[in-house]
């Protein structure tokens, strides 16, 4: 057999070793998935009911603590368990908290935290800085969220945040940061600040009155409204009225929020605002709040020369439950 042949079969038969070997390592592949998922179904049943155990035990904990019940949490995932004292947490306040902090640090969970913290992930980190503002009182937990407080990543920055405005003594420095970082700046800081709001009301009335930057502002009327701080009611009119268009429509969202006396006056500004845009907000806060008490703003809404404009006042009338009227020139 000529050379060239010898070549070219020995080249086909390496091509055909190499696609069985593909091929089986490809179904052993298949297999050990396939055998994942049904050990993972056959264990189903003693997981839930192994997790269904822990809710139990955590929620008595809220009312005592025991120590014989680690011995049945030890076994779960502490991620599982780290979401579960999320969701407890979120409803207990006080001596329940306490005790929950207290199951979390017996298990090592904090420990788990600390490690997370260091993660080269920022959503590792994000994570671990809001579960930890569970355990202030640790000033091991506290050293560790003051140095994310300068992290990198703000939405890292963002969670240190949040979990350090708890603590009362720690709130100067917190706030120092939130009015010279950036990322207090941005949407995500809006649980930041109505946070404040919620925990320390003077000293969020005396912020609000002194910050003048319109993204903070924003936050902050929004803020105000979420933590039904009506005292900033009047202020809060002044913004509907006299600052950038943004704003004023958050200031008037706001007013309605707080059932203010001049909700209604500044919901007919922005209905009558020279900018489409507030005209729209107008229709959509009207539709989103059933405000039928405003149908005549509405009726005008869709003759609006906007189409936009015209279009969310349609959609409003939908939403407070009327077939919109019918109008000359609809088909505009």
């Amino acid at each position: 057999m000529p050379a060239a042949l010898r070549d070219f079969d020995l080249l086909l038969r390496l091509v055909w070793l190499g696609t069985l070997a593909l091929a089986a390592v490809a179904l052993s592949v298949v297999l050990v998935l396939v055998l994942r998922r049904l050990l993972d179904e056959l264990a189903r049943p003693r997981r839930e009911a192994a997790e269904a155990e822990a809710r139990r035990l955590l929620i008595g904990a809220c009312r005592d603590a025991a120590a014989s019940m680690e011995t049945a949490l030890r076994g779960l995932p502490p991620e599982f368990l780290l979401t579960l004292l999320d969701e407890l947490t979120q409803v207990v306040r006080g001596e329940a908290r306490r005790r929950l902090a207290d199951v979390a640090r017996r298990l090592g969970l904090v420990d788990r935290l600390l490690r997370d913290a260091r993660s080269w992930r920022p959503g590792v980190r994000a994570e671990a800085a809001r579960r930890l503002a569970l355990h202030l009182d640790s000033g091991e937990v506290r050293g560790v969220l003051l140095g994310l407080l300068g992290d990198r990543a703000g939405a890292v920055r963002l969670a240190a945040a949040e979990g350090l405005v708890e603590a009362a003594d720690l709130r100067p420095a917190v706030i120092a940061r939130a009015l010279t970082d950036s990322a207090f700046t941005h949407p995500a800081a809006r649980r930041f600040w109505q946070r404040l709001a919620q925990l320390d009301a003077e000293r969020f009335t005396d912020l609000f009155r002194r910050i003048v930057d319109a993204p903070r502002r924003l936050l902050l009327i929004e803020a105000a409204a979420a933590a039904g701080l009506v005292g900033l009611g009047p202020e809060i009119a002044r913004a509907s009225v006299e600052e950038a268009p943004e704003l004023r429509r958050v200031a008037a969202e706001a007013l309605l929020e707080l059932g203010h006396p001049l909700a209604a006056a500044a919901l007919e500004r922005l209905a009558n605002d020279s900018d489409a845009a507030l005209r729209a907000a107008a229709a959509i806060l009207i539709g989103r709040r059933q405000l039928a008490r405003f149908r005549w703003n509405l009726q005008r809404l869709l003759e609006d020369p906007d189409p936009l404009v015209r279009f969310r006042a349609r959609e409003a009338w939908l939403r407070i439950g009327e077939a919109a009227p019918a109008l000359e020139g609809q088909g505009r």
